[in-house]
């Protein structure tokens, strides 16, 4: 398998991501500038060895001095609400509304790191 064909398998990997999308995704970047992916690669390797798992809720946030979150950090909070969510967006959707002011977990997904 050439290295295009194994960048369109990782790409499939994706959630909602099929075959004839990784290959879209695969032909843009072989279409841009050789910089933009050289700075995707960096970027990718940047965020993942910086955004750390919360050790509290599970969810990922950019730290490198803590193992919890803002969040669980936060004594504000009634520690008696705990609501589990399955995607950061419902984690982002529900802070925006102000009304929850509970603790959260995350269901957190198999992966092999």
């Amino acid at each position: 398998m050439d290295n295009t064909q194994r960048l369109i398998e990782l790409f499939k990997e994706f959630p909602g991501i099929g075959p004839r999308q990784a290959k879209r995704f695969v032909y843009f970047l072989l279409n841009k500038n050789p910089s933009y992916a050289n700075d995707l690669a960096s970027l990718l390797k940047e965020v993942r060895s910086t955004v750390h798992s919360c050790d509290t809720c599970f969810r990922f946030f950019p730290n490198t001095t803590t193992t919890t979150c803002p969040v669980c950090q936060d004594k504000s909070r009634d520690e008696k609400l705990i609501m589990i969510v399955s995607h950061d967006i419902d984690f982002e959707n529900i802070e925006k509304t102000k009304f929850y002011n509970g603790y959260y977990l995350y269901l957190v997904e198999q992966c092999l790191y």
